[in-house]
């Protein structure tokens, strides 16, 4: 009888932490989510002066960064008016579907990262109509810094009207260096705004 109750015992304490390990493996697994979307707005060059708009769509496990990115190239060469109202003009838009791997890093409240992979892109020049479009692959290159609260906070709506629970899901603001080596070529600057979760 004693050693009955010594097993269930022992038993109980095995199970007893296996269970513990496995509520903690959960809680690591829930924990680790890194989710977070940016808006960039800045400078670009492919030949030509440009103004540079994208979104990206960031997922991060340990120090790997997936990135889906969209970017336009739009430069504007002439615009017709008529009083204060354009009417019509002529632009070239270089534009942007790529998909990123790299590496990030977290410290507090900012992360550095850098990544590249492949894109789509294409190339249009218009006037009223549609003059050419060419397409072509490339190889898009990514790296930045942002920063953001380093500890929970409560989310502020428009930045100053605190909302709920304090949580992890907020702002960034940041730099970026984008680039894409291709047929037509591209380098620029541009500051991030972003939203999500972006550390552990």
């Amino acid at each position: 009888m004693k050693n009955l109750f010594s097993f269930i015992l022992f038993a109980g304490l095995l199970i007893g932490k296996g269970y513990s390990q496995q509520q903690n493996d959960s809680i690591s697994k829930t924990s680790n989510l890194i989710l977070f979307a940016e808006a960039n707005f800045g400078y670009s060059y492919f030949s030509k002066d440009a103004l540079y708009s994208g979104l990206s769509l960031n997922f991060q496990k340990r120090n790997d960064l997936l990135t889906f990115r969209f970017s336009r190239n739009d430069h504007i060469q002439e615009i017709g008016w008529i009083i204060v109202t354009p009417i019509s003009q002529q632009r070239e838009r270089y534009s942007e579907h790529s998909l990123l791997y790299g590496k990030r890093y977290i410290k507090d409240g900012r992360a550095f990262h850098f990544s590249g992979g492949i894109s789509y892109n294409t190339l249009e020049k218009r006037g009223e109509n549609l003059v050419s479009k060419t397409s072509f692959f490339g190889f898009p290159i990514g790296v930045g810094v942002h920063w953001f609260p380093s500890e929970a906070e409560r989310f502020r709506l428009f930045g100053a009207i605190p909302v709920g629970k304090p949580t992890r899901f907020a702002g960034s603001t940041g730099i970026k260096l984008n680039a894409n080596i291709a047929k037509t070529s591209y380098i620029g600057v541009a500051f991030t705004f972003g939203l999500g979760f972006h550390k552990n």
